[in-house]
């Protein structure tokens, strides 16, 4: 991968692993333990690989739930002088994935998903993780080179999480073991290790 941490194969390495490190080892946990959903089916065990748009189906609040997991970096790359901010935008699928997660869904067997969610996991390199939840209508639209129409975006900023947080949609610093340090080639994840220890003074 070259020796460059902040390579694009290293970070697109690393998101990778942790996206599918979330859809697999935290989200129905979290899902089922913390924010209380239940009946939850991995969509893409049950369904589909790589099922479009969304990745579980589940019951809360009297409905049922078509939930997209969006797990990430808590940090984006530091700057030219070393300083790093938080991620606040964590981008998805567009809107034409999801009206395929829609059409799949009805053939699927299970009940129709009256509500639209999200899920995102926000991994820091302190084996500590943020989780938070909510609707499709708190997405935001943003359009990418890549796509021709829209994608839905979780919004992280700090106004949308004072809202999650005072609805009880926001649980700060769970536990993950993420393997930062033994993912393969992992200079990227090696570096943003050092990067914390650092600023953490250790």
């Amino acid at each position: 991968m070259g020796s460059d941490p902040w390579s694009k194969n290293h970070v697109s390495a690393c998101a990778r692993a942790i996206g599918v490190y979330g859809e697999e080892k935290l989200a129905i946990p979290v899902l089922s333990e913390v924010f209380k959903f239940s009946d939850l089916t991995d969509l893409n065990r049950k369904c589909k690989k790589n099922y479009p748009w969304a990745d579980f189906h589940g019951w809360r609040d009297g409905a049922w739930w078509m939930i997209n997991v969006k797990t990430r970096s808590k940090w984006q790359k530091p700057n030219s002088v070393g300083m790093r901010y938080r991620n606040t935008l964590y981008i998805g699928s567009t809107e034409q994935r999801l009206d395929k997660a829609k059409k799949l869904l009805s053939k699927s067997g299970l009940a129709d998903a009256r509500r639209i969610g999200w899920l995102a996991l926000s991994l820091d390199t302190d084996q500590t993780f943020d989780a938070c939840w909510g609707d499709i209508e708190e997405m935001r639209q943003t359009r990418l080179k890549t796509h021709l129409t829209p994608s839905h975006a979780v919004d992280l900023s700090d106004d949308m999480i004072g809202r999650y947080i005072r609805s009880g949609r926001f649980q700060p610093r769970l536990r993950h073991d993420f393997p930062w340090l033994n993912y393969p080639e992992s200079w990227w994840t090696y570096e943003a290790h050092k990067a914390w220890l650092k600023g953490n003074g250790e």
